[in-house]
């Protein structure tokens, strides 16, 4: 019950430190810790202060442009990683497991409520065990495994499940679609991989498949809104609202392969 105090806010720790000397030993050793975090609140914006002057893309948007070789206000992926200072850690501080409950986790313009998760920290890695969280309005649990070290490409993993949620602020955050897709989100993801030393993953060797649901939505503003309203001459297809929008996909050989969506509404299906 030891009250600790991160930016602002207060949190209560329970658990042990041990070799806690190997801090400022000359040594290799790190301290070795098990320990639940727990609080109302947490800011990491009062950790890791952003730089009003950077670019506000967020990570998932940089990675994306990574992959597809786009650039983010005329730079590129990586350029704009370097200027947010990303690197993968080649060295942890301390080694053991540490669980986190909090009703808030707050990082800039986003927030994740009712945090729990276990985050286990090894030589070779860190991993995010049994996470569960509330998102876009809806509730996510997810996994992840990040290989730490100075190679310049180590594994990561990444398995996400996403219910209820709102789509637009889920793709306006996390892919480049922006504000097209609106609706009720179900999500089924499973990633892996390997990043570079700035956190970005690889292309080749990422791989994975997943299922997206979308209820009671509509898509508009895109290219294929634009295509499907030239080739039939008819501007109602410039936004399509639908009851169901169903996909598969799997990503493999630096490609999405979108194996089969189906989409019914008001105009129609479309398969």
């Amino acid at each position: 019950d030891l009250t600790v105090l991160i930016g602002t806010d207060r949190l209560t720790s329970t658990g042990r430190i041990d070799d806690l000397a190997d801090l400022w030993s000359t040594d290799d050793g790190v301290p070795r810790i098990d320990a639940r975090l727990a609080g109302t609140r947490l800011d990491l914006d009062a950790l890791f202060p952003s730089d009003p002057e950077e670019s506000r893309a967020t990570y998932a948007q940089i990675a994306f442009a990574h992959l597809g070789g786009r650039s983010i206000d005329g730079r590129s992926g990586r350029a704009v990683a370097a200027e947010r200072d990303f690197s993968r850690p080649t060295r942890l501080p301390a080694l053991g497991s540490i669980v986190l409950e909090l009703d808030s986790l707050i990082s800039g313009h986003h927030r994740l409520e009712a945090v729990v998760a276990r985050i286990e920290l090894t030589d070779s890695a860190i991993f995010v065990r049994e996470a569960t969280f509330g998102t876009w309005g809806g509730s996510a649990s997810a996994s992840l495994s990040l290989g730490v070290g100075p190679t310049s490409q180590r594994p990561f993993a990444l398995s996400l499940s996403l219910e209820n949620a709102a789509a637009a602020g889920f793709f306006a955050t996390m892919t480049p679609v922006g504000d097209a897709i609106s609706g009720t989100l179900d999500l089924e993801l499973d990633l892996k991989g390997s990043t570079d030393d700035r956190l970005l993953p690889g292309g080749i060797d990422l791989s994975g498949h997943g299922r997206i649901t979308l209820e009671d939505g509509s898509l508009a503003g895109t290219g294929m809104n634009s295509a499907l309203a030239d080739f039939l001459e008819a501007n109602h297809w410039a936004e399509i609202p639908f009851t169901r929008w169903a996909t598969d996909f799997e990503v493999r050989d630096g490609t999405l392969d979108v194996q089969e969506a189906d989409l019914t509404g008001e105009l129609g299906r479309i398969v």
